[in-house]
C-alpha cells in the first residue's frame, strides 16, 4: 500500500464522518449515506487515481442533489 493510498484513506475516514455526524445532525439522509460509503471504500480501492475521482464524486454528491433537486423526484 503506498503512502498516497494511506493518505487518501485518512482524508476519506475524516470527511465521511463529518458527513455523517452532519447528515445525523440535519437529518440529511443523502449526507449521511455520503459519509458511510466514504468511510468504507477506501477498504475496497487500491488503485490510487480511481479512489480519489470516486471520493471525490463522492463529496460532491450530495451538493449536487441537493443543488439540483434530484433527491425529491
Amino acid at each position: 500500500m503506498s503512502t498516497a493510498v494511506i493518505v487518501i484513506n485518512v482524508v476519506a475516514g475524516i470527511v465521511g464522518a463529518y458527513y455523517f455526524m452532519y447528515g445525523r445532525k440535519r437529518a440529511n439522509i443523502p449526507m449521511m449515506i455520503s459519509g458511510i460509503i466514504l468511510c468504507v471504500v477506501p477498504y475496497f480501492i487500491s488503485n490510487v487515481y480511481g479512489l480519489s475521482l470516486f471520493c471525490l464524486g463522492l463529496a460532491a454528491a450530495p451538493f449536487l442533489l441537493e443543488r439540483y433537486d434530484l433527491f425529491n423526484l
